[in-house]
């Protein structure tokens, strides 16, 4: 079994009428992790309500230093901007560093982001550049 974190981020309205509620997320993103064969319980779930370009999120924080630690094998979002929305590619780096030095993947309900490998890294910055624009 891996251990399993689920990191649930909102800022808009837009994002809660796409379906991506913060209720649909806390809802869905823990019994994905799990059907999935994740250990995912209550303190394994960062919820947030704030922009990604801010860096001072504080469950955000708590989850990259427990990832920088080695404590999960993956993160689920609902997708992977979720992580961050900053125009700073520093801090994009410092999330794929840490995902690769600790063997973590990004998981999303339709994509695994595994940039321990030369096609997750190129995955992840092709859906990086989408993002950004």
């Amino acid at each position: 079994m891996k251990r399993s974190a689920v990191y649930v981020r909102v800022s808009t309205l837009h994002q809660a009428e796409k379906g991506y509620s913060r209720e649909w997320q806390l809802d869905n993103l823990p019994k994905l992790a799990r059907a999935n064969g994740g250990i995912c319980t209550e303190n394994d779930i960062f919820d947030e309500v704030m922009s990604g370009s801010r860096d001072d999120r504080p469950e955000y924080n708590k989850l990259m230093a427990l990832v920088m630690e080695g404590y999960y094998q993956e993160v689920w979002v609902v997708e992977k901007s979720r992580l961050s929305r900053t125009e700073d590619r520093s801090e994009e780096q410092r999330i794929v560093d840490a995902l690769q030095k600790f063997g973590c993947v990004i998981r999303t309900p339709g994509t695994t982001f595994d940039v321990s490998t030369v096609e997750g890294e190129f995955f992840n910055d092709i859906d990086s550049a989408v993002n950004r624009m």
